[in-house]
């Protein structure tokens, strides 16, 4: 659906009509400079999606116009497709005709839309719902929310299994159906678990044993849980992102043309921060894993000595890197672990351009001083839908000791 309406800057006083077309979630936020005089701009709309309304709220910098004033510009939003920066206000095409121009085989990239769209909304809630029957022991609820949605098909031990084996087979299959590329890495750390588990099962059992402690592992999956919610809450701002699998040049978005018209600034740096601080605790079960197979025991090995779980674990995660960047799974993760950018978003450094679309955030280091960097709008949510995926792979690791 398509809505226009108008709004005055309060800064310049130039009247702008915003044509934006809702997707299905039920808050958007949009953030843009003013047109005429660069100020930043903004609204949210919020979406009864059942009853089939809406409303404008949170006015930044605009205030409503009644559409007898004719507006100087006529700006095109879109909540469900990537949109052109230049083409913000001459429209000579629709955000959904643009998209179809960089896409490679339309019907198989709509057909995955779908079936990533359908496991945000229908295969999560089952999860989660079975996930709370697990929590209460109730089995013939837990495997009628798996029956529901036909999952139990393709977990080979839903009649043999624990729930809990059943369940961190649901949320890895889940995981999935978004990074259904990454299946390379996941056999990767399957094959990590295995050499670990094949030299020294007891090294492997003490490493349970650690985690169980204090409720370690329970923990991380819980953070784990958290951060799916997160995405699917997430998930209809991302959704437009999904024809970065089917570019037919996969450079075509490199050029900075394109933005995605959204803007939940508050909400993606909680997701990112998250993200990166979970990692943060698989990575002390990863590098064990790599101390078992290595010989040097249960621990991170290191030039001097074998670092303990419980000393890697209280390391801070941006220092964590120097001890692991040469481990077989370290390549995974490279890309997206990044300290200072999470470093910048904590310091509350962090500063969005609307006239630019580009994020600036500062680090502080003891030995360089003040650094500064940027990165566009459109790159850092890349980056973020791309350090979820990478969550999801690892989340292997944790699962291989918490059932």
């Amino acid at each position: 659906m398509v809505n226009r309406t108008h709004f005055r800057c309060l800064s310049c006083n130039y009247v702008i009509g915003c044509r934006t077309q809702f997707g299905y979630g039920k808050e958007q936020v949009y953030t843009f400079p003013c047109p005429n005089c660069g100020v930043n701009l903004g609204f949210t709309i919020l979406i009864d999606q059942e009853n089939i309304s809406w409303a404008y709220e949170a006015l930044d910098n605009l205030k409503p116009e009644d559409f007898n004033t004719e507006p100087s510009y006529l700006l095109n939003f879109s909540s469900c497709f990537l949109v052109e920066k230049k083409n913000l206000t001459d429209l000579p095409l629709t955000p959904f005709l643009s998209n179809l121009t960089l896409v490679s085989d339309s019907d198989a990239y709509f057909k995955v839309r779908n079936i990533r769209h359908h496991a945000a909304q229908e295969f999560w809630p089952c999860l989660d719902r079975a996930n709370t029957h697990r929590q209460r022991g109730d089995f013939d609820k837990f495997m009628s929310e798996f029956r529901s949605i036909k999952a139990h098909e393709f977990i080979p031990t839903f009649e043999t299994g624990s729930l809990r084996e059943i369940i961190a087979q649901g949320y890895e299959m889940f995981g999935s159906i978004f990074s259904t590329s990454n299946e390379q890495e996941r056999k990767l750390i399957e094959s990590r678990i295995d050499i670990a588990v094949e030299s020294n099962a007891q090294g492997v059992n003490d490493l349970k044993n650690f985690f169980v402690l204090e409720d370690r592992a329970e923990s991380i999956f819980n953070q784990l849980r958290a951060l799916d919610r997160q995405w699917v809450d997430l998930y209809s701002f991302f959704e437009p992102l999904e024809i970065i699998d089917w570019l037919r040049d996969p450079k075509s978005l490199d050029s900075g043309d394109f933005t995605l018209s959204e803007k939940p600034i508050e909400r993606l740096k909680t997701f990112y921060t998250d993200g990166f601080e979970t990692l943060g605790r698989i990575f002390v079960i990863a590098a064990c894993y790599e101390g078992i197979c290595t010989g040097a025991g249960v621990g991170v090995p290191s030039r001097s000595r074998l670092i303990l779980p419980q000393e890697f674990e209280q390391m801070p995660n941006g220092a964590k890197p120097n001890l692991i960047s040469s481990m077989p799974f370290w390549p995974i993760f490279v890309d997206v672990f990044d300290s200072k950018l999470r470093n910048g978003i904590g310091h509350h450094s962090w500063r969005y351009d609307a006239s630019l679309d580009i994020i600036f955030y500062q680090n502080h280091s003891p030995s360089r001083g003040k650094e500064d960097f940027k990165i566009s709008f459109l790159n850092f949510c890349i980056l973020t839908r791309k350090l979820y995926h990478c969550v999801t792979v690892s989340a292997k690791y944790l699962h291989s000791i918490w059932v």
